[in-house]
């Protein structure tokens, strides 16, 4: 048979394009992953499952998505070290998608070995490179879909330093500056064996919409170790907006570091809600509620304490803890339950010194167990560090009374609960005292990076209203609902 000259090149041209098609239709296997992701704004999309045979996948200094397609993105180790699946670190960002149908998608790591329990370290996801004694560089991930599965065989001592689905390495020295390491979870599941999210760090900031996260540990946990008065692993920040974050065994948050925790909707549920050995919690809405034993006997650990509270501030300084305190509750919302113990309490673990600084209630729902002391129980806090002029409570507070804590006058309702009696503002301003020094005209002027306390000033004196902080530029500056400005230039005070 012969060809003309363009029946050569029609031909040529269709064997190439079928060459090209059969290229197309490979499946991406462990090779064309690590090199798929190596390029700044791909977008990576499994076609079957891979498993890393050659340690973690390296996401560093590009963006890029991995859309994991209802397959399953795997890593196991049988040595001590940690089995990380995926690494983000030189200011990269990962987005974790799954389009497929069913939103079988997974990202899953395990660990085999047969050494001691801290050896059987099974990990998700590493964000920063920096470890628990030096700095690194900084990454993004953010999840809007999948599963996240970190687990290893149940039993206490294995749950320590098990399965941990999301690790965020933030600047972990106390004294260097500080690196971006962020997780957003806009839905998807973490299922874990020890904790699902463990921030170190900072600016180690973990910030929580949708999705669930869930185990027989700790739903997000951090490390409270210190030197000298200053938390190693502390300045991280934990955002709870939604979602659903459970423990099946122990407490939903173990908060050890010198570090800020916004709860604004969600709902947490476990043994404990949130325990806070160090930092600042500010809870205006979602639901917490502890199902756990109720438990008054502390012990002197540096470690978890049962009290089957919704939130419970334990003071502690025992020998080895390391914890810096400085604990803080501010609560203008949300509802917070015992099943069998109390909706709040607080106490001193061990020689804590003056190491809880305020409870500050202005609103919110506090469901406790009468029989065991009822929605709020005290043994350090007083007159001078706690303040309650809202909320609605399962007991009287009588006993907070006793102790010389002023608390609002209260109607009882039909379901036998205490509602503060409302005392409504009718002026309010800014307490100007502590800032003459920054005040030029009608500007309060700082500089980039300072930080500056405000506070109002109600009247009447007695008011309960609720002050409610925001900022008209976060570009200029930021502000806590606890009236904490961080400052990137100037604000206008007055308007």
């Amino acid at each position: 048979m012969k060809f003309r000259r363009k029946g050569v090149i029609a031909l040529t041209a269709a064997l190439c394009m079928a060459l090209f098609a059969s290229a197309a239709m490979a499946a991406l296997d462990e090779a064309g992953l690590r090199t798929a992701v190596e390029s700044d704004g791909a977008v990576v999309k499994l076609d079957q499952d891979i498993e890393l045979t050659t340690g973690a996948l390296e996401v560093k200094g590009v963006s890029v998505t991995i859309d994991l397609n209802g397959w399953k993105l795997s890593r196991t180790a049988s040595d001590a070290s940690s089995t990380y699946v995926i690494e983000v670190y030189d200011g990269a960002t990962l987005t974790i998608e799954d389009s497929s149908a069913n939103g079988g998608g997974t990202i899953e790591s395990s660990n085999t070995s047969a050494g001691a329990a801290e050896d059987m370290r099974a990990r998700g996801i590493k964000i920063g490179s920096a470890t628990l004694n030096q700095t690194g560089t900084g990454g993004h991930v953010i999840m809007n879909g999948g599963t996240i599965v970190a687990d290893v065989a149940s039993g206490e001592g294995q749950r320590e330093y098990g399965g941990v689905g999301v690790a965020l390495y933030a600047n972990n020295t106390g004294d260097g500056d500080a690196v971006d390491v962020t997780f957003t979870m806009n839905g998807g599941t973490i299922q874990s064996g020890a904790s699902g999210i463990v921030t170190f760090g900072n600016k180690a900031v973990a910030t929580i919409n949708d999705g669930l996260i869930t185990g027989l540990g700790y739903a997000i946990s951090g490390n409270g170790s210190s030197s000298g008065g200053v938390s190693l692993y502390g300045g991280t920040e934990i955002n709870i907006n939604g979602g659903k974050l459970e423990s099946t065994e122990e407490v939903v948050i173990y908060h050890t570091q010198d570090g800020v925790i916004n709860i604004t909707g969600g709902e947490l549920v476990g043994a404990d809600g949130i325990q806070m050995k160090s930092g600042e919690v500010n809870i205006s809405g979602g639901t917490i509620t502890a199902n756990g034993e109720y438990k008054t006997d502390y012990g002197t650990a540096a470690k978890w304490t049962p009290t089957g509270a919704a939130l419970s501030l334990l003071s502690q300084s025992a020998a080895g803890s390391g914890y810096v305190g400085k604990i803080t509750a501010n609560i203008t919302g949300g509802t917070l339950t015992s099943e069998n113990g109390n909706a709040i309490v607080e106490a001193v673990v061990n020689n804590a010194g003056d190491k809880f600084n305020a409870l500050d209630i202005k609103g919110g729902t506090f469901i406790g167990n009468d029989t065991n002391g009822g929605a709020i129980v005290t043994t350090n806090a007083g007159a001078l560090d706690t303040t309650i002029t809202g909320g609605t409570f399962s007991s009287d507070l009588s006993n907070l009374k006793d102790a010389g804590v002023t608390v609002p006058e209260m109607t009882q309702d039909a379901n036998g609960n205490y509602t503060a009696v409302t005392v409504p503002a009718t002026d309010l301003s800014i307490d100007t005292s502590n800032l003459s020094e920054y005040i030029v005209g009608e500007e309060l002027r700082l500089a980039v990076g300072q930080t500056l306390q405000l506070k109002v000033i109600l009247t009447p004196a007695t008011s309960n209203d609720v002050v409610v902080w925001t900022s008209s530029d976060e570009s200029v500056a930021t502000v806590s609902q606890s009236g904490l400005q961080a400052v990137a230039g100037s604000v206008l005070l007055y308007s």
